[in-house]
């Protein structure tokens, strides 16, 4: 009888560490909606406070003691799943990709504010579309204060810009030219030429012009001034305009403008021409 208790107390024993050591198994694959692995993905068990990360093939394996879990995977890039499951099972998991539309950027590091010491006038762009009608980038600016420009030839590809009595012309380098804050003088001798930038305006988002020595941060050594053109960013909205114009001299000039809308919510595309 003394026997029969010990051998009754040992398989009692053997059979509660067999339960207790038993464990399922949760494993499987971590893909996009285009079948791809996502590496990094992160397998998270709410009950036990346990996880895993996805390998480059995108697959994972826990070992748990639990039957029924409720696992979460999350991504960066994509939406967060979570569900309740039974173990054991091998599964594939589909996670959706999520896109955060980000506020425009400008580049402005080049331009004054209000708190800043020095003269300066910026033109909009409905100021650009006002003044700019068949003419000139010289001829634009001189609607702001202590600037003159004027065209010297019908098609005004030579035109002249002067800033507080600093003239450019003669090949002179008495003014700085920048597009979103990047130099566009020469980069030899510093000069400005006008027919390389005859199209500009009609891409411009806005201007600004710093009169006297400029406070870029730039080794910009021009005594007149500087003039920043920001281009105007793509629109989210797909669409276009023709716009024609004509004047005396036989003057006629077609600007088009295309934008491609936000192509699968990621990028667009502008073209002005």
């Amino acid at each position: 009888m003394k026997k029969f208790n010990i051998s009754l107390l040992m398989f009692i024993g053997l059979f509660t560490s067999m339960a207790f050591a038993q464990s399922y198994q949760f494993s499987g694959k971590v893909t996009d909606e285009d079948n791809e692995p996502i590496f990094g993905a992160t397998i998270y068990i709410e009950q036990l406070n346990v996880g895993d990360y996805t390998s480059t093939e995108g697959l994972f394996s826990i070992d748990v003691p639990l039957e029924t879990i409720t696992y979460r995977v999350s991504a960066v890039g994509y939406e967060t799943l979570s569900e309740t499951i039974n173990l054991p099972l091998d599964k594939t998991i589909v996670l959706k990709s999520v896109y955060t539309e980000l506020p425009q950027l400008e580049v402005s590091a080049q331009r004054a504010d209000i708190s800043t010491p020095a003269a300066y006038s910026s033109l909009s762009k409905t100021d650009i579309e006002t003044e700019g009608a068949g003419r000139s980038l010289p001829e634009i600016l001189s609607a702001t204060p202590s600037v003159y420009g004027e065209n010297q030839g019908g098609s005004g590809l030579n035109a002249r810009l002067n800033i507080r009595g600093w003239s450019d012309d003669n090949g002179s380098s008495n003014i700085s030219l920048m597009v979103n804050g990047v130099p566009a003088t020469d980069l030899e001798n510093g000069k400005n030429y006008w027919s390389n930038w005859a199209g500009l305006v009609d891409g411009a988002g806005s201007i600004q012009i710093q009169r006297g020595l400029s406070n870029v941060n730039l080794a910009s050594p021009e005594p007149g001034g500087a003039i920043n053109i920001l281009s105007e960013p793509a629109k989210s909205q797909a669409g276009g305009t023709v716009t024609f114009m004509g004047g005396s001299g036989q003057y006629e000039n077609v600007i088009v403008n295309l934008n491609s809308g936000l192509i699968n919510d990621k990028f667009a595309f502008s073209f002005t021409g």
